[in-house]
């Protein structure tokens, strides 16, 4: 998320000059587990609830529990080729490292931007914890977002997002 606030704010890292970037959509391709699907309700919530006037979120759920096999990488290699095109930003934050290097080439066989949020270990450490704390009820919206502000926590001003290509 802090992806993209930095890149729609023009304050990320690159070897050029930094202008604001437009994002029109967001896509999001996932394998499936309690955990992955926990992480997007999540990112749901934090776009929904704790960014200003954000894009549409894709979800682009895939029918693996993981990425550990040649033909695994291929099925998810196959889901991010369909959705790149030339000038869009690929953010490879998260996600396990064969999902991430999957998409990075994807980017730069298209013509599109490779993009990765860091934040210092101290900072994940206290992310994770106050995700791991997070109510589920603050994942519900159905009536809307909720008043806990504890969601919006999960943010970290720390990020620092890097423009890699």
């Amino acid at each position: 998320m802090e992806s993209l606030v930095n890149l729609r704010r023009g304050t990320y890292a690159s070897l050029g000059v930094n202008q604001p970037v437009k994002i029109d959509e967001i896509y999001v391709v996932r394998t499936r587990g309690e955990e992955v699907e926990r992480a997007f309700r999540i990112l749901r919530a934090l776009l929904l609830c704790c960014v200003k006037e954000s894009p549409p979120l894709r979800d682009v759920p895939l029918d693996l529990n993981d990425v550990d096999s040649p033909e695994d990488y291929a099925k998810f290699r196959g889901a991010v080729l369909k959705l790149v095109s030339p000038g869009d930003y690929v953010d490879v934050t998260g996600g396990r490292k064969v999902m991430s290097v999957a998409a990075a080439v994807v980017a730069r066989e298209r013509g599109a931007h490779v993009l990765t949020t860091l934040i210092s270990t101290k900072e994940y450490a206290r992310v994770t914890e106050e995700a791991r704390k997070l109510n589920e009820n603050s994942l519900d919206l159905s009536a809307g977002c909720s008043k806990d502000t504890s969601l919006c926590s999960l943010l970290s001003p720390q990020a620092v997002t890097v423009l890699l290509h």
